[in-house]
């Protein structure tokens, strides 16, 4: 993780941060559960302003300083050295975020002194203290426990689910989930703390279960790694999604179950094969619109809710749960105005499909009526435009040998003998050769 950290980018909103060495301290406080805040940038170590910032930020900064959560902010009164520089300002967090770092802020002091430099007083920790760490998420990670003023791991041996569902209640959340095995996780090198817990189901935290500590001459393969959730009895799997804040089924912000949360998706890490994955896990053809405008439809369903940041690759993929969420490609400070809100087609041929059908048929039918039925009605016409030629004439001497005894008297009526003005002129060759066989009209 040590490579990851060095190699990732995080986008904000506002600005393009690394998260390379950063580091965050409470300096000055009467305990160490208690100081100004810094941050550890570019080889320096700064204060941050406290313009913008709120109790959420502050919750964020006690976590990644392995304390409980805060117990209030200070204001202006544990103010930096006058040689030391202003890092950042304008910091606003979600309350979901591991480190500081991850959460949306400008660089600098804006137009912040150090009068306005921010302390945080956090509460202390105590035995049997449980945390995750080493994810991407508060609710998923590795488990610490902790005991004698040490974070630990604990051996995954004899852990079951009703020792997972007591320490995610433990951390406020319902229940635990399944855990995704795609998941990455940083290397973590806090020793192991405990062999066992053997709970029930029903404890109130890992505390009230048995429990054996760590032998050193026990053999552990893996450690524990939960993912917790707050979705009550309902199961949920990774990638599971809907259409929150629209009329219909087909359309809507997407909401996806990633890592144990419903939370919206970015578009800034979403494409046309991502909103044709899960137009199709929807049942319909394909999206007509990928990404969409959440301003479309009801935000404040969704405006809580935090916005998952990961790169997803749907390539080739038929639904958004076969799609790969890339838990080392983070795109942070994405809001819900990011959010994607996708319209899928219905199952068969779209709107656009059907008037293609129509226009090309439409153009067929001129082609063939074009090149082939016109030119034939011209012809037909033309032919009829021309006179006939006269019928043949009927052989008036009847030939004897063909008259039997048998024969049948049939009255035959004459053909009509055409008349001068209906017989077509002869040719001017056929008249100078036979003049004698014509004559003039009268």
């Amino acid at each position: 993780m040590k490579k990851l950290k060095m190699e990732i980018t995080l986008v904000f909103s506002l600005f393009v941060v690394s998260v390379q060495a950063e580091t965050v301290r409470l300096v000055g406080g009467v305990n160490k559960y208690e100081g100004r805040v810094e941050v550890f940038r570019d080889g320096r170590w700064g204060t941050v302003c406290d313009n913008g910032w709120d109790f959420t930020a502050a919750n964020v900064v006690c976590r990644e300083v392995g304390f409980g959560n805060a117990v209030t902010n200070v204001f202006g009164q544990n103010p930096g050295d006058a040689s030391q520089p202003i890092l950042l300002h304008n910091v606003r967090c979600t309350g979901q975020e591991l480190r500081l770092s991850d959460c949306p802020s400008k660089t600098g002091s804006g137009t912040c002194d150090h009068s306005e430099d921010i302390s945080v007083r956090c509460s202390p920790v105590n035995d049997f203290d449980v945390r995750l760490v080493d994810g991407l998420h508060l609710n998923v990670g590795r488990l610490q426990v902790y005991r004698n003023g040490t974070w630990g791991q604990v051996c995954d041996r004899h852990w079951n689910d009703d020792s997972a569902d007591v320490a995610c209640r433990q951390l406020g959340y319902v229940r635990s989930d399944s855990w995704v095995e795609s998941y990455k996780l940083k290397e973590n090198a806090s020793p192991i703390e405990f062999d066992l817990f053997q709970c029930t189901g029903s404890e109130g935290s890992l505390m009230d279960c048995v429990s054996h500590a760590w032998n050193e001459n026990s053999d552990c393969g893996n450690t524990v790694k939960i993912q917790c959730s707050y979705e009550g009895d309902l199961a949920y799997s990774q990638g599971d999604s809907r259409f929150v804040g629209g009329d219909t089924t087909m359309a809507g912000i997407l909401d996806v179950y990633i890592y144990g949360e419903w939370r919206t998706v970015c578009s800034k890490v979403w494409n046309k094969d991502e909103g044709k994955a899960v137009c199709k896990g929807h049942g319909y053809e394909g999206a007509q619109e990928h990404k969409g405008n959440p301003n479309d439809y009801n935000k404040s369903l969704v405006i809580k809710r935090p916005v998952h940041a990961y790169g997803i690759d749907c390539s080739g993929k038929k639904s958004l749960n076969d799609c790969h969420f890339k838990t080392d490609k983070l795109y942070i400070g994405c809001t819900h105005d990011d959010d994607v809100a996708p319209t899928c087609g219905p199952t068969g041929l779209s709107g656009g499909g059907i008037a293609g059908i129509v226009i090309g048929s439409l153009f067929v039918s001129f082609f063939l009526y074009s090149c082939c039925i016109s030119p034939q009605l011209q012809k037909r016409k033309r032919n009829a435009a021309r006179p006939r030629p006269p019928p043949a004439q009927p052989n008036s001497t009847p030939n004897p040998s063909a008259i039997t005894t048998s024969d049948v008297n049939i009255d035959i009526e004459p053909a009509a003998v055409p008349s001068a003005a209906e017989i077509e002129p002869p040719s001017y060759d056929v008249a100078v050769k036979t003049p004698s066989t014509f004559v003039e009209p009268t």
